[in-house]
């Protein structure tokens, strides 16, 4: 294929909320925004070169979130900063100034250990299916439901216990907030 062609076929498969997905990603692996900005071009430079390797352009989403998380474990290899997963994600939630019971559910949900927060930012947050969280994490469909189930008791055991039973796993809080999306 053509690099002009590459190009065309690589534009018109990053739509605008395809890239704000994959740089809400970024900014949550990240502890900068300096970090999640060199992890989403390095990972854009990564996923155009090697655009002949995806097979189906409707799985471009999952394909290009899992560029970036092999991108970031690299990086973390590189650095051998095992523990940087999602740390940035606090300073973007405080960020956007949130309610109190927000802010207290992020801080729980920053309690939990990386790889359970990291599928239910995906799944909940991001609106991910288990099965695109495969991909995007190269787990297994059983390993990203157990993590998620357990994810989820961990995160009720600890809201109930500090008094916030208001807050359901059910659903995803996207659905319940009436459609608004909420950063993890």
């Amino acid at each position: 294929m053509l690099e002009a062609d590459i190009r065309r076929r690589f534009d018109g498969l990053l739509t605008d909320g395809i890239y704000s997905l994959a740089w809400r990603y970024c900014a949550r692996l990240c502890r900068t925004r300096e970090d999640a900005e060199d992890l989403l071009q390095d990972s854009l430079l990564q996923a155009m070169r090697r655009l002949d390797s995806l097979r189906d352009d409707e799985s471009f989403r999952s394909w290009l979130l899992s560029i970036v998380h092999r991108r970031f474990l690299d990086r973390c290899r590189r650095l051998d900063s095992r523990r940087r997963t999602l740390e940035g994600m606090q300073e973007a939630w405080h960020r956007d100034s949130h309610s109190a019971s927000e802010n207290h559910l992020w801080s729980v949900l920053h309690s939990l250990p990386d790889q359970n927060r990291e599928i239910i930012c995906l799944f909940y947050m991001e609106g991910l299916s288990t099965d695109e969280i495969s991909l995007v994490t190269g787990l297994s469909g059983s390993a990203v439901r157990l993590r998620l189930m357990r994810g989820r008791r961990v995160l009720r055991e600890r809201l109930k216990s500090e008094g916030f039973s208001h807050f359901a796993m059910k659903g995803r809080p996207a659905e319940a907030a009436g459609g608004k999306s909420h950063e993890c």
